[in-house]
C-alpha cells in the first residue's frame, strides 16, 4: 500500500511535465528524434544501461534518490534494440542549476528502477524552442532491458534528487 501511495504522490509532478509550446503536442521530427538517439555513441554500456546505475537497478527511486529536484523536459520516444533492449530518449533541463540534466533513470509500473542513461546529447529542436538554453546539449538517452511496458523517466540532479521528465508507453 505504501508503494501505491508513493507512486500516486508523484503523479502531480509528472503532470507538470510539458512539451515545449513550439511542439504543439507533436513529437519531434523523425530525423531529429533519430539524431537524439544516435548523437552520442558509447554513452551506454554494452547492454544499453549506464554503468553508474548498476547498484540501483531494481530499487525504488526513493530508496536511491530521496529528494525532489525541479526540471522541465520530455520523454520523446522509445527505440527497440537487440533482444529485449530498448533505448528511451528525450530532453531535460535542471531548472535549479540552470543546466541540462546529466543522468536519467527509467522506472517501471512496479516503481522499480529498470534502466538508466546519460544526458548532454545535442538537440537542435530544443535549441530552436528554447533559445534561453543557449545551445546546451539538453538531450538524453537511457537504456533498459525491460522488453515491454510503460516507464517513467526521471532526471538525476544534484544532492541525491530526481525530477520527472515524462512517461512513455511501450
Amino acid at each position: 500500500m505504501a508503494r501505491v501511495a508513493l507512486a500516486v504522490s508523484l503523479l502531480p509532478p509528472l503532470a507538470a511535465c510539458k512539451r515545449p509550446e513550439w511542439a504543439k503536442g507533436a513529437p519531434p521530427p523523425v530525423a531529429q528524434a533519430r539524431s537524439a538517439v544516435t548523437a552520442a555513441p558509447g554513452v551506454l554500456s554494452d547492454d544499453g544501461i549506464a554503468g553508474w546505475a548498476r547498484p540501483i537497478l531494481g530499487k525504488s527511486p526513493r530508496e536511491a534518490f530521496p529528494r525532489n529536484g525541479v526540471c522541465i523536459g520530455n520523454t520523446d520516444g522509445v527505440r527497440a534494440g537487440q533482444a529485449t533492449r530498448r533505448t528511451v530518449y528525450g530532453w531535460g533541463w535542471n531548472l535549479a542549476a540552470g543546466k541540462p540534466v546529466e543522468r536519467v533513470i527509467l522506472v517501471d509500473i512496479n516503481y522499480r528502477i529498470v534502466g538508466a542513461g546519460e544526458g548532454r546529447v545535442p538537440r537542435a529542436d530544443v535549441d530552436r524552442g528554447h533559445p534561453e538554453y543557449k545551445g546546451a546539449p539538453t538531450g538524453w538517452m537511457a537504456g533498459t532491458n525491460l522488453a515491454a511496458g510503460p516507464m517513467d523517466a526521471f532526471g538525476v540532479v544534484e544532492g541525491g534528487a530526481i525530477c520527472p521528465l515524462g512517461h512513455i508507453e511501450g
